[in-house]
């Protein structure tokens, strides 16, 4: 290796780029179409288009599939740490509250129509004294105000929510979030 190649370590961790999206007050504006660059009505026209019979069928195909597999957890090896570890797994995975593991995978599958889902991770602690995952809530792709952005980098998604569960702007971190794209 020559010289001119070589990295020193500081340079090696630097991040000197960035993603290169086209990014205007917390919205990704890569659409060159100006009757959609708005994302309510953007939004709206995707829910239309999985309405459409022919669309929603062709969504129906899809996805089908993917729900129809089995969910289940294997341990890593024959160690009991692994077996424990595939045990917890499978009952926070089939222990969450107001929904089942499938009825997440159905939400996040919605990234297809939408090009993202987004899920809030609730947890609470357990009388055993560990944190459990009670809940990934999905969060309406609808909601979508803007993206936070910090160097580069979303860091959190803003809702504008109307409605009987609350009103009001909400800024959801995207490190508590399942974020499918």
């Amino acid at each position: 290796m020559t010289d001119e190649l070589a990295v020193s370590k500081a340079e090696a961790l630097q991040v000197y780029g960035r993603p290169g999206l086209s990014v205007f007050g917390g919205l990704i504006n890569e659409e060159y179409l100006t009757e959609i660059k708005s994302w309510t009505k953007l939004a709206k026209i995707y829910r239309e288009m999985a309405d459409y019979p022919v669309v929603g069928t062709l969504l129906d195909a899809i996805k089908a599939p993917l729900l129809a597999a089995e969910f289940t957890s294997s341990p890593a090896s024959d160690s009991e740490g692994d077996q424990k570890a595939a045990a917890f797994l499978t009952q926070v995975l089939h222990g969450m509250h107001r929904q089942t593991w499938r009825s997440h995978v159905s939400d996040m599958l919605e990234s297809i129509e939408y090009g993202f889902a987004i899920g809030e991770m609730v947890f609470e602690k357990r009388e055993d004294g560990r944190l459990w995952l009670k809940n990934i809530e999905p969060r309406g792709q609808e909601t979508l105000y803007k993206w936070q952005w910090q160097e580069g980098q979303a860091v959190a998604f803003i809702q504008n929510v109307q409605g009987d569960s609350g009103s009001g702007m909400f800024a959801v971190p995207l490190n508590k979030v399942v974020h499918v794209t």
